[in-house]
């Protein structure tokens, strides 16, 4: 298994600028959006270059395939699933990676289903793969749960306006990650759709998607939370993170705002914001953090709160034992490693209690996910130098982010 060792510049000092991918999560809406609007003409100007988003590009350029592996990509997959339901007359196989397999779709199929579409699974029932034959879907009330994944919302929402009779879709329960939703919501109002978001129920109706002469992707706030936590173990710091704005589209811009209670500061200037440590972080003593919207940033919060010493209670986590990995057991073990107690509570809940006893080193499983990668890298800032098990994880969606640690000193080295 390939290793990485990261020892950390050995003042703590850090000093430079960063070059952030772009929101995958933009780029992955825009994609499918543009392919159902048949408007492959438009340019996308700064697409992301996670494997997510190449996969989706290369599977919407092939028109003529049977069988599709969309590999580990929950939002390709579940995107992917409603724009192929839609796509009257043309039949495929939707398959994926095993790691994918794993992950539930029943909602969606059922609500596609709902809506007219012709969906067999191929294997366990609320799981892919599954067989697709696209057809004229004519929506109507549909009535999904928004407990497990806001991405189902975000599936339908997107293929809505090419219904016939567009869709009136009820929300269920407590919307988790809600603001991935609200994101694609306002993607498609931007591009001319009729959108009554009225919370628990979103009408949107039958129309054609107006693109503009090109299409441009703002950096990523998901990817910018790492270097915030870099920031907060630093002894000093002053990184520019290049293309960032002060974003009101991204959830995960409130990691600037959570992060200055760790003693980071946010400059916003035109296209960059400056990430500077401005002090120690607070005390904090069980400090509830509610994540329910922006669960993408709670691995690296956990690692934070626990390698400063800190105990807290991160809530609103219920989405991740259903990611890549199950995430709250890999914080867990992770963790105590650097002898950090966690605590998982009703499988949505992380209680953590760090302890000032770090090691000098350790190793640490990535789990064939690319977040737990980097929100563990920044540990090097705290111990003598930390191992990173299976590195090349993070092209999943941040492909240069170890030679973007490199630029700002750190000690990268194969073991």
């Amino acid at each position: 298994m390939k290793r990485y060792r990261i020892t950390a510049p050995e003042n703590r000092v850090l000093d430079g600028e960063v070059n952030l991918p772009a929101s995958k999560s933009i780029s992955n809406r825009y994609l499918i959006i543009r392919a159902l609007a048949e408007a492959e003409d438009v340019p996308i100007i700064g697409l992301s270059d996670a494997t997510d988003t190449k996969n989706l590009i290369r599977i919407l350029k092939d028109e003529d395939a049977k069988e599709i592996n969309v590999g580990l990509g929950g939002t390709t997959y579940r995107f992917l699933l409603a724009y192929y339901a839609i796509k009257s007359g043309r039949k495929v196989i939707l398959n994926a990676e095993e790691g994918m397999r794993k992950r539930p779709i029943g909602l969606l199929v059922q609500a596609l289903k709902d809506m007219g579409a012709e969906i067999e699974y191929l294997g366990e029932l609320g799981h892919p793969p599954v067989q697709i034959k696209g057809a004229n879907l004519k929506g109507g009330h549909i009535k999904i749960s928004g407990e497990v994944s806001s991405q189902y919302l975000s599936a339908v929402a997107m293929i809505a306006p090419y219904t016939q009779n567009g869709v009136e879709l009820e929300i269920s329960g407590n919307a988790v990650s809600r603001h991935y939703f609200e994101m694609t919501l306002k993607i498609m109002q931007k591009l001319g759709i009729q959108v009554d978001d009225q919370g628990d129920v979103v009408k949107i109706k039958p129309g054609d998607y107006d693109f503009p002469n090109n299409i441009e992707i703002e950096a990523d706030w998901s990817s910018a939370s790492y270097w915030y936590s870099f920031a907060a173990l630093s002894r000093q710091c002053t990184l520019k993170l290049k293309y960032l704005s002060n974003s009101k589209l991204q959830p995960d811009s409130a990691t600037c705002r959570i992060f200055n209670g760790f003693g980071v500061g946010s400059i916003f200037k035109e296209d960059e914001t400056w990430v500077v440590k401005e002090g120690e972080p607070r005390p904090i003593q069980l400090r509830r953090y509610d994540l329910i919207y922006s669960p993408d940033i709670a691995q690296t919060m956990a690692v934070v709160i626990a390698a400063l010493n800190k105990s807290a209670i991160i809530e609103g986590l219920q989405t991740l034992k259903i990611k890549e990995t199950d995430r709250l057991t890999a914080l867990q073990k992770e963790l105590s490693k650097i002898n950090a107690d966690v605590e998982i509570i009703r499988d949505q809940k992380l209680v953590i209690d760090g302890d000032e006893d770090i090691p000098e080193e350790v190793e640490i499983a990535t789990y064939n996910d690319h977040r737990m990668a980097m929100a563990f890298a920044p540990l090097a800032l705290r111990m003598k130098s930390v191992i990173i098990q299976d590195p090349d994880v993070v092209s999943k969606s941040y492909p240069d982010f170890w030679d973007e640690m490199k630029e700002i000193g750190f000690t990268i080295e194969e073991v």
